[in-house]
């Protein structure tokens, strides 16, 4: 049987990520057993039921999922015990009717089982006081929908919450919302 085009695209970008990768003294592998793993690990991802082919279906909306662009400024990030998520919070453009804080609200993945939401959430605390346009995932859990934080885009500092005194604010406000967010779960149940 000839080798068909997915099949070399696979083997070839498993070469490519082969080659770049430095030889681990420890377990020396031959040329061709770095590009098996590579081609394994390649046609793992490629899996219907792979984390990576679930994530590409959320965010084009194959899966029936809700994609949404949160433009606002960081505020602060909290680790939620009840989930062990990161949440994090962003001050937006108030709307009368749908949000008339002007608070938003994403969650990452769980913190301690997906090491990009670590690194996500490790990188958003940094960030406090500066613009982002934040791409979420909303889920239903139950009877309401849930924000889920797939990426972000920096924009620039916001010079208000940059400053001392905004800083200040910003830890009010987010230690304000995540009090009134632990206590209405706490009602819920």
């Amino acid at each position: 049987m000839a080798i068909t085009e997915q099949e070399q695209q696979i083997i070839l970008a498993a070469i490519t990520a082969a080659a770049s990768e430095p030889v681990d003294p420890n377990f020396p592998l031959t040329s061709e057993e770095r590009v098996i793993e590579k081609v394994t690990q390649f046609n793992s991802m490629l899996s219907e039921k792979s984390r990576v082919v679930k994530k590409l279906r959320a965010l084009t909306g194959q899966n029936g999922a809700e994609i949404k662009h949160i433009s606002g400024v960081v505020l602060g990030v909290r680790k939620e015990a009840s989930s062990q998520r990161g949440v994090i919070f962003l001050k937006t453009e108030p709307h009368e009717r749908w949000n008339p804080r002007g608070i938003e609200i994403a969650r990452t993945e769980r913190l301690d089982s997906d090491g990009l939401a670590l690194k996500m959430a490790r990188e958003l605390r940094e960030l406090v006081g500066h613009r982002i346009v934040a791409t979420v995932e909303v889920r239903m859990v139950s009877d309401y929908k849930v924000r889920v934080l797939s990426h972000y885009t920096v924009t620039g500092r916001d010079q208000h919450y940059y400053s001392e005194q905004g800083y200040a604010e910003a830890r009010n406000i987010v230690s304000a919302e995540f009090s009134r967010m632990t206590n209405a779960k706490q009602i819920e149940r």
